[in-house]
C-alpha cells in the first residue's frame, strides 16, 4: 500500500473517503494511483500550454485520463472533468519560485 500522507494533491488519498464515494462504490471499477508530481506537472504544463488554470486534482485527472486512454481502441472518446480552479495555488505551484525561476 502506498504511504498516503506524502501526497500534495488536495483531497485525493488522504485517508478521508468521501460520503458520495461511499454511496456509490459499487459503480466504481478501479482507483488509479498518481503521483504529486505528475499531476503537478500537468497543471503547469495546462497553463503553460493552453492557459487553463487548475488545481493538482484536475492534472491528477488528466493523467489518468490520458493512461485510459493509451489502453483503449483508437476510436475511444475519453472525458474527464476539472472540477477545480487552480487560483488558490498561485504561490504554492505557479509562482517562479515555485517553478526555480529566480526574479531581481
Amino acid at each position: 500500500m502506498r504511504d498516503v500522507a506524502l501526497h500534495r494533491i488536495e483531497g485525493i488519498s488522504d485517508g478521508f473517503v468521501p460520503p458520495i464515494y461511499r454511496r456509490h462504490a459499487d459503480l466504481v471499477d478501479q482507483i488509479i494511483a498518481v503521483s504529486s508530481d505528475d499531476a503537478i506537472s500537468k497543471i503547469r504544463r495546462l497553463a503553460r500550454e493552453l492557459g487553463i488554470l487548475v488545481a493538482p486534482g484536475s492534472g491528477a485527472n488528466l493523467v489518468v485520463a490520458r493512461r485510459v486512454r493509451a489502453e483503449l481502441e483508437s476510436n475511444a472518446i475519453v472525458v474527464t472533468v476539472f472540477a477545480d480552479e487552480g487560483e488558490k495555488y498561485l504561490s504554492e505551484y505557479f509562482s517562479p519560485a515555485s517553478i526555480g525561476v529566480t526574479t531581481g
